[in-house]
């Protein structure tokens, strides 16, 4: 009787997990005619009433001004943090050679991105009031961001419809927000998942 009482209890927790999983991980798809010749499906991660694009450049401007800041500094004010220029040796010249840019992102940062190899692409972002520089995530197929948010977006869904062709399971959107000197990651279209 206690293992049947059990097992009733076990089987219970997951169904409840189940579907409290499908209820915040859902899908919508539906289709959108661009031309009397060709029609396309657009897709949406839907998370805590948040429309996710995935192959579509309906919304992103939302997601985009949903992170607005206002832009505090354009050019690098003080000197490369020298524990960061220590850690990013390998690409000094890269990094040097872009400090004359102007801010691209999150009102008082600069990204400076390279090639990793095939269908990946890495860099850095620079506090350009006080020189600090971390890591960027890693994509495969890009990266969209503003001089005016902090949402950063890898492989964005744009890229889907400029080539035309079907993306890999790995480079789905990923959508992050720069908190705290870190990129957090609040979607990732591809696995379904919301943080």
């Amino acid at each position: 009787m206690k293992n049947l009482i059990f097992f009733s209890l076990i089987f219970l927790l997951l169904i409840s997990c189940y579907k409290k999983s499908k209820e915040t991980q859902n899908i919508e798809k539906y289709e959108t005619i661009l031309t009397d010749e060709e029609t396309y499906k657009e897709e949406f991660f839907i998370a805590d009433n948040i429309k996710y694009p995935i192959n579509t450049r309906n919304g992103i401007e939302d997601l985009f001004n949903k992170h607005y800041v206002n832009i505090t500094q354009e050019y690098l004010k003080e000197k490369l943090d020298e524990k960061s220029k220590k850690e990013y040796s390998n690409f000094k010249t890269r990094i040097n050679n872009s400090l004359k840019e102007k801010i691209n992102f999150g009102g008082k940062y600069l990204i400076i991105e390279w090639g990793c190899g095939t269908e990946c692409q890495t860099g850095v972002i620079i506090n350009l009031e006080d020189g600090k520089i971390f890591s960027l995530p890693t994509t495969e197929w890009g990266a969209e961001y503003k001089p005016n948010s902090l949402l950063f977006v890898a492989n964005p869904p744009s890229v889907n419809n400029e080539y035309n062709i079907n993306r890999p399971y790995y480079a789905y959107p990923r959508y992050y927000i720069w908190n705290k000197n870190k990129f957090d990651l609040i979607c990732d279209t591809g696995n379904n998942e919301i943080k």
